[in-house]
């Protein structure tokens, strides 16, 4: 542990760079989804009526999704860890392959996807605050989880199919030490905890 401490340490500007990134893009998805509603709004071309019809769309889209929502709570958490796990898995194999090049597309696009989905739901839901839907719906499992993915991200960023780059793969795969146990209390806290300030009436 205290190797990979070391490790963590000596790529922390690393890491902060893809903080940087995903904040970057955050903020982006966020801006542009308040522009294209400000401008569709004011030259009248989209009504708050006209943007209520998606609501059937977006329910048929969470559909499949309900089902596993009905579980117990530990085949939930079971089910979201995988799901997270896999995502940092794949992103270091892209990583791998690309020399590193996906690793910083992908944070660019997580942080980018987040801040839109957020704003969109607050344009066709207005009684959806997306300050307080981030606060309490994403940023109590958030912290955990966006650390372990961007964690992973700074060390799959070494990776390459080349000499230096092989020679990455044990730090990387050390930093799942830390990663795994981390995915699972963000899948914890998304499960007992999330629904619970979701539904409290804070939003």
């Amino acid at each position: 542990m205290q190797n990979l401490i070391k490790e963590i340490s000596k790529r922390k500007n690393e890491f902060l760079k893809f903080l940087l990134r995903f904040f970057i893009s955050f903020f982006l998805g966020i801006l542009i989804i308040f522009l294209v509603k400000f401008y569709l709004f004011s030259q009248n071309i989209i009504t708050q009526e006209d943007i209520n019809k998606y609501i059937p769309v977006i329910k048929k889209l969470i559909e499949p999704y309900i089902p596993i929502f009905e579980k117990s709570y530990f085949s939930q958490i079971i089910f979201i860890f995988l799901n997270n796990l896999r995502v940092v898995i794949v992103a270091g194999v892209l990583s791998f392959i690309t020399f590193g090049i996906f690793a910083e597309i992908v944070a660019y696009i997580n942080g980018f996807v987040v801040g839109v989905v957020i704003s969109s739901l607050s344009l066709i839901i207005p009684e959806i605050s997306g300050v307080k839907l981030f606060i309490f719906g994403i940023l109590p499992h958030g912290i955990f989880e966006i650390f372990a993915f961007l964690l992973s991200l700074t060390f799959a960023h070494a990776l390459s199919p080349t000499k230096k780059g092989v020679e990455e793969i044990t730090p990387y795969l050390k930093s799942y030490i830390l990663i795994v146990p981390i995915l699972f209390i963000a899948s914890m806290i998304e499960v007992l905890i999330t629904p619970l300030l979701l539904g409290s009436g804070l939003i």
